[in-house]
């Protein structure tokens, strides 16, 4: 996710991108052009703290108060997720929780939920196509390079399976049917 931030912020001109990080990966973000910051939000707040015109949330670690913290006074935040709620989500209340937590930001003044590419084609098609079109020119223009780990064959998805399941891999996994 760093890489396709990082590569996206760049293209759109962006000047400092901070990514919050574990310290193994701060070499790696760094070479990406990108400031790692520690990985806590009590840790990277005081940081950037009303320094940060746009912040995306993927985590929700805090219920993206941290985010919006970091936020100049006209800042966005686009959360792309809440992995740390829907990971730990276990019972009846914490499932309201995560359906509370996305509703609320759908009332927080500079901030958007995009739930992802799947999400946005049945909420919002006409975007999820000038979305879906905006990022094939960036590919095509290189502004772009998605990792790719391994291209397979239909025949071979099970493997992809395996693969995401077990083997440590360094990008995605494209399924080009054609291939023999």
């Amino acid at each position: 996710m760093d890489l396709a931030l990082i590569q996206l912020s760049k293209a759109l001109g962006a000047k400092g991108i901070f990514c919050p990080s574990k310290e193994d990966d701060h070499a790696w973000i760094k070479s990406l052009g990108g400031y790692p910051i520690p990985l806590q939000h009590e840790e990277w707040l005081p940081l950037v703290e009303e320094q940060i015109d746009l912040a995306v949330d993927g985590v929700c670690s805090d219920g993206y108060d941290s985010p919006r913290k970091a936020l100049t006074p006209n800042g966005n935040l686009v959360c792309i997720g809440m992995s740390s709620v829907v990971k730990n989500r276990k019972t009846f209340l914490d499932n309201f929780r995560a359906i509370l937590t996305e509703a609320s930001t759908h009332f927080m003044s500079h901030t958007v939920f995009y739930g992802g590419a799947i999400q946005s084609k049945f909420d919002n098609i006409d975007q999820y196509h000038y979305d879906l079109e905006y990022l094939f020119k960036l590919l095509a223009k290189n502004k772009i390079e998605p990792p790719i780990h391994r291209k397979i064959p239909l025949r071979k998805v099970p493997l992809a399976h395996h693969i995401l399941d077990k083997v440590e891999k360094d990008g995605f996994i494209v399924c080009q049917p054609w291939l023999k």
